[in-house]
């Protein structure tokens, strides 16, 4: 098995660029508002009072998840509205830990790519593990009649020590080695069928470049610059170490029944300077965004 250049893939862009993710979050921003304006109108929260963006209708603005359905949702021991603050205290958690992972993992990107063309290349990045799979019985078996000092020889040898440390290198789930190829540092050598690369990149991964090498049915898959969807697991694990899912889940959902009405009224009260603290939120990440748009467009330059 031999390569040359005519036989390299170009590399692949599998999603939209950070200009597409900046516009979709500002989308996201407006449609939220949006969405929250309609909602007030069509509970006549603005009937109470002339001052439309009095201290009290701000207040309505911020409380519109709670006051979605039920009116009364603060009186009553009501579960679907129980369930509606707790929905939308996790939904706000989620959107910004899935934008902070985004920015993190954009951020800390390797900027240079490692040059990898071909197998020596591979070989000589010795911070690479590689994988390959059994069924291949053509390529195992050119590779195991390799003559010694070749390419082929030393990616045996290399494949047969890594197999002593890691069981499943010539593993044949092809699932479980393009996983490793989106965590990085790992190239499989084999046939990845075509409808895997969309449901593991397009799915679950976003900002994934892939370069593959290709020979016939055989390729080496190895990753360029990705973000990964367990990043946004990392940041929400973090959130539950730190307390935040309790916190939202101590203010917005509390226990009623050892609660008098008036203490209950009081502490689902939800006071301005918390819609001010969201604002803020919104402004820093929007800042955030352009700050990181700017960085890479002048480290392009």
């Amino acid at each position: 098995v031999n390569f040359d250049k005519g036989q390299l893939g170009d590399v692949q862009d599998e999603v939209m660029d950070s200009w597409d993710y900046f516009i979709i979050f500002l989308f996201s921003i407006c449609g939220a508002i949006v969405m929250g304006v309609v909602v007030f109108l069509v509970n006549r929260v603005f009937l109470t009072d002339n001052e439309i963006f009095g201290r009290r209708n701000l207040r309505r603005l911020y409380d519109f998840p709670l006051l979605w359905v039920f009116q009364t949702v603060q009186l009553e021991d009501h579960q679907s509205g129980r369930i509606l603050r707790a929905s939308w205290g996790l939904f706000c958690v989620a959107i910004f830990a899935a934008y902070a992972a985004l920015l993190t993992s954009h951020a800390t990107a390797p900027q240079e790519h490692p040059k990898i063309n071909n197998l020596e290349d591979l070989l000589e990045h010795h911070d690479f593990k590689i994988g390959t799979s059994l069924d291949i019985s053509y390529f195992i078996t050119s590779l195991r009649m390799a003559k010694a000092g070749t390419t082929h020889a030393r990616l045996w040898q290399v494949l047969c020590d890594q197999n002593e440390s890691d069981p499943r290198t010539f593993s044949t789930d092809k699932s479980y080695h393009i996983r490793r190829v989106l965590d990085g540092k790992y190239a499989f050598l084999g046939n990845i069928p075509e409808r895997m690369l969309p449901t593991y990149v397009k799915a679950d991964f976003s900002n994934v470049k892939l370069v593959k090498l290709h020979y016939r049915t055989f390729c080496v898959t190895v990753p360029q610059k990705t973000f990964y969807k367990n990043d946004i697991e990392r940041a929400l694990q973090t959130a539950i170490e730190m307390g935040i899912i309790q916190s939202i889940m101590d203010k917005w959902i509390p226990d009623q029944s050892n609660l008098e009405c008036s203490e209950f009224e009081e502490k689902t009260q939800v006071h301005l300077i918390h819609l001010q603290v969201l604002m803020y939120y919104v402004a820093t990440g929007v800042c955030v965004a352009t700050l990181s748009l700017i960085i890479e467009y002048c480290s392009q330059l």
